[in-house]
């Protein structure tokens, strides 16, 4: 029986698959090794892109980088804000706390550091490509800077990448920042031993982005405790990272954790938009589904792990 439980309409990897008249592939994809063990597998690629103008730009505002995503998905183009040749293949955010956790492992490196320099006045930051063509590309540029600048931003101020090198640059320096965050958490580890980042895996649909992203900023500021957001916020899937100090700080975190999964669900959003649940957000899968939807998951398990040999304890208990 296909479970009767709803699931988000939105990026999601919480829980099995259910949908009406689905395909029973959907069902093992994303069930996390607890229905099934693949032997093969086949997979269909997706042509590249001739050619990829990778842009990172930078604004003054939160509001600014938002106002940016949204018109580069086509939900709010106009005569003063530009529209895109064709949709993104990728968004990634950075906010204000990320840039300063950059700046810092930047001074703390020295001169050896990959990461460029970073303008004092660059308070929030957005990573987007475009799939184009060496035809299309003057076009294509000359439309985003435009859309930058209609958005806050300034397009003389914006890192461009047109080349697969140039591309790589950019993406390092996306990978940068959960770097230096692990490295933050590990110095702090020493003098506590146990310590480790929160990282939030929460996505919401596209009404709720800004309602997600200040509820992040006010619980977490409430609580005085250090963080950065960035990530996929193309599809509302924004990480936040929280940095504890103190065993003390992490258990404040923890709790917090729970409410901002409280206010994702509330918004019809999930707990989990691609690492899954594994064994330590079974909680959370419960928060989401409640006892019923969990044990609609625990039939369907039944029926191809009756005995409960594939990866006991994931997802649920």
């Amino acid at each position: 029986m296909i479970p009767n439980y709803t699931m988000p309409r939105i990026k999601n990897a919480a829980g099995y698959f259910s949908q009406p008249g689905m395909d029973l592939l959907d069902l093992f994809i994303g069930s996390e090794g607890t229905l099934g063990i693949f032997s093969e597998i086949e997979i269909l690629l997706i042509p590249v892109p001739a050619m990829i103008l990778g842009v990172i730009g930078f604004f003054p505002s939160e509001s600014e980088a938002v106002a940016f995503v949204r018109s580069a998905r086509g939900e709010s183009a106009s005569d003063d804000r530009p529209s895109l040749p064709n949709y993104p293949l990728a968004l990634e955010y950075f906010d204000a706390n990320a840039l300063d956790l950059l700046r810092e492992q930047k001074l703390k490196v020295g001169p050896s550091s990959p990461i460029p320099a970073l303008s004092a006045d660059a308070k929030t930051a957005v990573y987007i490509e475009l799939g184009t063509t060496e035809n299309a590309m003057d076009e294509a540029a000359e439309a985003l800077l435009a859309l930058l600048e209609a958005c806050g931003s300034r397009s003389d101020s914006a890192w461009t990448a047109t080349s697969p090198e140039e591309t790589e640059r950019l993406k390092a320096f996306r990978h940068a920042l959960p770097e230096a965050v692990n490295q933050r958490i590990g110095e702090r580890a020493t003098a506590y031993p146990g310590l480790t980042k929160l990282g939030t895996d929460f996505a919401v649909p596209d009404e709720a982005l800004e309602k997600m992203l200040a509820a992040y900023h006010q619980l977490l500021e409430s609580e005085r405790l250090e963080y950065v957001m960035f990530g996929h916020i193309g599809n509302n899937h924004v990480h936040v990272n929280i940095l504890p100090r103190t065993m003390e700080e992490y258990q404040r975190g923890k709790t917090l954790y729970l409410e901002l999964a409280q206010r994702a669900l509330g918004w019809g959003g999930t707990v989990s938009a691609e690492h899954g649940i594994g064994k330590l957000k079974k909680a959370l899968l419960q928060l989401m589904y409640g006892d019923a939807g969990l044990d609609a998951m625990r039939a369907v398990k039944r029926v191809f792990d009756p005995h409960g040999r594939l990866n006991p304890g994931n997802i649920f208990d």
